[in-house]
């Protein structure tokens, strides 16, 4: 399908795998295990811890999606 040699594209995905640059993960529908598996976190982090908290968040390969909203919560 890809055109290039099977070992030509072994070589290459264990290259990615092996540096850290790609990573497999497996999402099941949540009906389907009879568990939640959706989890929501907010939280309010100061300006000056904002991109060591970013990176932290980042690190964490169960973490799925961040989303910022400046401002204060009541503006929410």
């Amino acid at each position: 399908m890809t055109g290039r040699p099977l070992s030509t594209t072994r070589r290459q995905l264990a290259t990615l795998v092996g540096s850290g640059a790609m990573t497999f993960r497996c999402d099941v529908a949540q009906g389907a295990i009879g568990l939640p598996v959706i989890v929501q976190w907010w939280c309010q982090v100061p300006m000056a811890q904002m991109a060591s908290s970013v990176s932290r968040l980042r690190s964490e390969p169960s973490v799925r999606q961040v989303v910022s909203m400046p401002g204060s919560p009541t503006s929410w």
